[in-house]
């Protein structure tokens, strides 16, 4: 994996805002030349991508290119998420009711974390003042298969399959005009000239960002981190004293991270410089 630093250049491009903030009355000025936008790209079909279209819906036509094929998630990236209040609040006030009501089913409440030294009592440490303030473990796959179902159903969003972006080929002038290059398993690379926002939402190895570094509209250094991890499924019969926290094993130069699901095995990461 990588870590990735990004400074915009001083008045390089807008960020499209909506008019109302969630949860609140208040509103968000938006730029007069924002006022007349109809429609934006997303470039990336994750759970970020997803969730960004669904919120962008709202208000304008979206269209979301993703460059794995096919209508599942990737398994292989099956890592799970903790969602906190902002998150929660955050997909209430952007899925469907039924939507959310499944993503709350599907996790597990976590009330804190617990610290397994070799040698020692395990240590709970609680994420809020008591009980009502827990995170909630999802399993990424399946919380990206509920967000792609609610955005292939959402009648202002298209999603274009198998789409990689080339960043090489792709290029943004001084004058704002841009081309992007997606390649296509198999078939001509398709070419796009948008003359609509574009939301970068393709993760850590990031075209798009790649894209704006080499138009200098940006500074972006990139560096791979000094550890590697390993996804381990645990037994649910393990020996884990409690279903309803995150379990920390810290070992000095790696460390095993496990996250208990609601069924099923728990899942562990297990970090190793």
């Amino acid at each position: 994996s990588s870590l990735a630093s990004f400074s915009p250049q001083p008045h390089s491009f807008d960020i499209l805002r909506s008019r109302p903030t969630m949860g609140s009355n208040q509103s968000v000025p938006v730029k007069p030349e924002l006022e007349e936008v109809k429609e934006i790209i997303i470039v990336g079909g994750g759970p970020v991508g997803l969730l960004g279209a669904l919120a962008s819906a709202k208000f304008v036509q979206v269209t979301v290119y993703e460059r794995f094929s096919g209508h599942e998630p990737v398994e292989a990236r099956s890592i799970n998420l903790t969602l906190g209040r902002r998150g929660l609040k955050a997909l209430e006030k952007i899925v469907s009711p039924s939507c959310y009501r499944s993503i709350q089913e599907l996790g597990q409440p976590l009330a804190g974390r617990q610290v397994h030294e070799a040698g020692k009592e395990p240590v709970f440490q609680r994420y809020g003042l008591d009980d009502t303030e827990r995170l909630l473990s999802v399993p990424r796959a399946e919380l990206h298969r509920l967000l792609m179902q609610e955005a292939q159903s959402h009648q202002n969003i298209t999603i274009y399959w198998g789409h990689k972006l080339c960043p090489e080929r792709s290029w943004r002038d001084a004058e704002g005009n841009t081309e992007l290059v997606f390649m296509r398993e198999g078939e001509t690379d398709q070419v796009i000239r948008p003359s609509c926002p574009i939301l970068a939402c393709d993760g850590s190895r990031s075209g798009m960002r790649k894209m704006i570094s080499k138009a200098n509209l940006a500074t972006v250094v990139e560096a791979d981190e000094e550890h590697s991890y390993m996804e381990l499924q645990v037994p649910s019969g393990a020996d884990v004293p409690s279903n309803e926290c995150l379990h920390v094993f810290p070992g000095g130069d790696h460390w095993v991270i496990l996250l208990p699901n609601k069924e099923g095995p728990l899942t562990g990461n297990l970090y190793m410089t």
